[in-house]
């Protein structure tokens, strides 16, 4: 399960679908300030996906001359 958000407030959820052998990866950020990926809820998924990580895997490049 992919589940886009930081919110703590998931992580009961989180853990729930885990019990049921559900894989849970959580897709949010720690790059902004306050961050937005709660630190129970990252340590709560099987993996945690930061999105600044993926902006430089599949972000469009924005061309210098603009």
């Amino acid at each position: 399960m992919l589940l886009f958000s930081g919110d703590s407030a998931f992580r009961r959820l989180v853990e729930a679908m885990q019990r049921r052998g559900v894989r849970v990866f959580v897709v949010s950020t720690v790059a902004n300030r306050p961050m937005t990926a709660a630190d129970e809820l990252r340590r709560q998924a099987d993996a945690f996906i930061d999105l600044a990580d993926l902006r430089r895997e599949i972000g469009r490049r924005i061309p210098s001359a603009l």
